[in-house]
């Protein structure tokens, strides 16, 4: 049947069940015994209290925790749980879901046992202890009485003081479970005659539901509701020191901690900074209020001590405090930052607006803040955002630069800045489309006119000489005169052709169409390091949070000249091409390693390629780096090989490992510039069977080029 979980106590409602409290039931101080364990937070931890669907409703059935129903004439069964005593949990019973066996007659299950006589009864307490007994269950036998003077046997209480008087143990409490009352019985109860007739629940439960907090304010109570004004938040020990005329005396000097519920304080807007005495002081220029006018409504805050024990803090254990204002910032400002305000600031400072943020100092100007407190920042605007510019001692005066966003982080005596690095250049944009092309410049001038062409000799009946030729280009020539009659013979020849006229002039050229747009503007790479000859590399003014990847062409000059292997089997690139790193930070440079085959050669084997980047040329170590071979006998991983041989047409990849990439920390112990060298150096060429090789540095498709990257901040 189901009942009250805690009826057996109350009502006697578990089996063999007869005191309760009830009227008319004897009232045993076992339930005030218990009632002052439970105020100190003692008490039985039901799974029950926190599973809705399970069989919560129930005293001694559905493995209730602690329940007890009668075994035997002298035994009891004991359902196992959780018990809490002086603030350590315990399993006892052999834990939630089991049971153990209480035997009265056996010592070791607990204590002040004694044989029954003729009509004598006594009481019997089982209770919970931190240890021993029979898994934590003890019982403590009273003394018995003759129940035929009608007296009422009573309980024992040595457990009250010292539950185990033959051990030394750190935690005295304990926990009652029942009263068991006994008779005598002249067999069947073991050595001490033990018959079993009541189970009298004593049990006390902590609570295990949902904890339900008021908030806390110094308002009234309007329409039902606690006023939530923006003065009347409690967020800090100071608050709630001050809750009464009679001042609270919580000090730092106390090792008290403390947790509650309220509302953060606000104020408005405003461009200038608050006093301490303002609401919505601690937070940004927006002093706790969101876009849409409103603020935090609920926060749960815990209050301690900082590292050097000379402030309090207190902070929002759920939500952290949000400045994300809209309103551009006009004017320079300092603003005090407390550990319970706000924790992240998107603000924007116009041009020449310098707005400071300093994270709040006590007496003794240490930081009141918990070790591990972060505050983020974003600049959105065009001015600039410092935090911690304090001194006596020294803040760490950070600036935030417009676009920048930064991570503060207090390590428990002073503040640090983890930047964001800022995400890899994308590619430059298509170029703009070409103009038009002008219109064309007018015609040229047309030629003057041929000279006429000569008069043909005189012949027999000669014919007309021909009419002169036009002259080129230019207008045509005037007809010959006519040729002399002459005797029949011949013709005579014809004229000459008149001399071409000079080419007309070229007309001027049409004017240049207007330039094309310009194509958007790509996120391409920023080249911040170049390699030349002289083996210079250079880099400045790198953002640190810029991811920058530079390809640079290294020219052709980055390969060997063309050798013949029967005089040089062995065959290398000097390292003539620095790399000078101008800060500290991981830098990543992609390149490759090439054999190159010139001319053709029978076989190839046995070919070692090392590619090697130093610090100490012309003698290349790997220093610690990188040092890899390539040969045609492992062609495995990443290293591949082509074969070359007479089949194969001239200028051909022998061996090859084009993808290789290295990072390459600079710290401060290194002297800067740092300088490193690519090395490339090919052994074991054959000397017989002709050919010709070169080894080189490049990339993939290139041959020519390395790229680098700078990865980050060490």
């Amino acid at each position: 049947m189901a009942t009250d979980n805690i009826a057996g106590h109350t009502a006697a409602q578990n089996t063999l069940g007869e005191d309760g409290l009830r009227d008319g039931d004897s009232l045993s101080p076992t339930t005030l015994t218990n009632l002052i364990q439970g105020a100190q937070g003692n008490g039985i931890l039901r799974y029950q209290d926190g599973a809705y669907g399970s069989t919560r409703n129930e005293t001694n059935s559905g493995n209730q925790p602690g329940s007890i129903v009668r075994a035997s004439s002298s035994t009891l069964t004991v359902s196992g749980g959780f018990v809490v005593l002086d603030g350590a949990l315990y399993e006892f019973g052999s834990g939630v879901g089991n049971t153990v066996t209480l035997d009265l007659n056996n010592g070791s299950h607990g204590s002040g046992a004694l044989s029954l006589s003729a009509n004598e009864e006594a009481v019997y307490t089982v209770y919970i202890a931190p240890s021993g007994g029979n898994n934590k269950v003890y019982y403590e036998g009273g003394s018995p009485v003759d129940s035929t003077t009608g007296l009422y046997p009573s309980a024992s209480n040595q457990y009250l003081i010292d539950y185990n008087t033959g051990a030394t143990q750190d935690n005295m409490k304990t926990v009652v479970l029942a009263h068991i009352r006994v008779e005598y019985v002249a067999s069947g109860g073991g050595s001490n005659n033990l018959n079993i007739t009541e189970i009298n629940d004593k049990r006390i439960f902590i609570e295990g539901s949902a904890d339900y907090r008021v908030p806390l304010s110094v308002g009234t109570i309007t329409s039902g509701e606690i006023v939530d004004g923006g003065a009347e938040g409690i967020n800090t020990i100071a608050h709630l020191n001050a809750v009464h005329n009679e001042n609270g005396e919580l000090a730092v000097t106390d090792t008290v901690n403390v947790h509650w519920v309220s509302h953060p304080r606000y104020g408005a807007f405003a461009q200038s900074p608050p006093s301490s005495s303002d609401a919505g002081y601690g937070q940004g220029p927006s002093r706790g209020l969101d876009r849409g006018g409103g603020h935090a409504a609920d926060s749960f805050y815990f209050a301690g001590r900082n590292n050097e024990q000379t402030g309090h803090y207190a902070v929002r254990l759920q939500g952290m405090g949000v400045d994300a204002t809209s309103t551009a910032l006009t004017t320079n400002g300092t603003w005090v930052v407390t550990a319970d305000g706000d924790s992240f600031f998107m603000l924007s400072p116009n041009s020449g607006v310098t707005i400071t943020l300093n994270p709040e100092r006590d007496g003794s100007a240490n930081y009141k803040f918990p070790e591990g407190h972060i505050i983020e920042i974003c600049n959105h605007g065009t001015g600039s955002i410092v935090f911690d510019n304090q001194t006596s001692p020294a803040g760490l005066n950070a600036t935030v630069a417009t676009t920048e966003r930064a991570t503060l982080i207090y390590e428990g005596s002073v503040w640090v800045r983890c930047n964001y690095p800022g995400g890899a250049t994308g590619p430059a944009g298509p170029a703009g489309a070409t103009g038009a092309a002008g219109p064309a410049g007018p015609a040229g001038a047309t030629g003057p006119a041929g000279p006429a062409g000569a008069t043909g000799a005189a012949g027999a009946d000669g014919a007309d000489g021909a009419d002169g030729a036009d002259g080129a280009t230019g207008a045509a020539g005037p007809a010959g005169p006519a040729g002399a009659a002459g005797a029949d013979g011949a013709d005579g020849s014809d004229g000459a052709a008149g001399a071409t006229g000079p080419a007309g002039a070229t007309g001027p050229a049409g004017a240049t169409g207007p330039a094309g747009p310009a194509g958007p503007a790509g996120s391409g790479s920023v080249e911040v390091m170049k390699l030349n000859k002289t083996g210079n590399a250079y880099m400045s003014n790198v953002p640190y949070n810029i991811d920058v990847l530079s390809i640079v062409d290294v020219g052709s000059p980055n390969w060997t000249e063309i050798t013949n292997p029967a005089t040089h089997p062995s065959i290398s690139i000097n390292p003539d091409y620095g790399i000078e790193l101008h800060d500290t930070g991981y830098y990543r440079i992609d390149w490759g390693a090439y054999l190159y085959g010139v001319a053709p050669v029978t076989s190839v084997t046995g070919v070692i390629v090392q590619y090697i980047v130093t610090t100490n040329p012309p003698n290349p170590t790997v220093q610690g780096y990188w040092d890899r071979s390539i040969s045609p006998n492992q062609p495995t991983g990443d290293m591949s090989y082509n074969r070359f041989d007479n089949a194969l047409a001239t200028n051909q990849v022998l061996a090859q490992a084009p993808d290789f990439n290295i990072v390459i920390p600079v710290d401060n112990t290194m002297t800067l510039p740092h300088t490193v060298y690519l090395f490339v150096k090919a052994e074991g060429l054959p000397t017989s069977g002709g050919g010709q090789f070169q080894v080189r540095i490049g990339t993939a498709g290139t041959l020519n080029s390395v790229t680098i990257s700078r990865m980050g901040d060490l």
